[in-house]
């Protein structure tokens, strides 16, 4: 390898990875999605149900709480993953430019 350290390919990246049988990733990972989601809100409501029974307060303020605390958390980490593909982006432009190797 000629001591450079190099990147081995991920599948998801390599050709072929996508579906040719005329359906999108979106459609095939739709019930995943769906699936994770609806499982997202049952915790939800179970950890408001269980903070509302072991401190009193009631469920309906404990849910506007965690809804505000996620939102807040939801938008740090959209800034986030927007500078982590800003980032992502310039090192892929560099690598292609042949200035970085991996």
């Amino acid at each position: 390898m000629s001591g450079r350290l190099r990147v081995a390919r991920l599948s998801f990246l390599a050709p072929g990875f996508l579906p040719h049988s005329g359906h999108s990733l979106i459609a095939e990972l739709g019930p995943t999605l769906s699936h994770a989601a609806h499982a997202l809100l049952v915790h939800f409501r179970e950890s408001a149900r269980f903070i509302s029974l072991h401190t009193g307060i009631p469920a309906v303020f404990v849910a506007a709480l965690l809804i505000v605390i996620s939102w807040r958390m939801a938008k740090r980490m959209g800034h986030v993953a927007i500078e982590v593909a800003v980032v992502t982006i310039l090192l892929l432009a560099l690598t292609k430019l042949g200035v970085v190797s991996w």
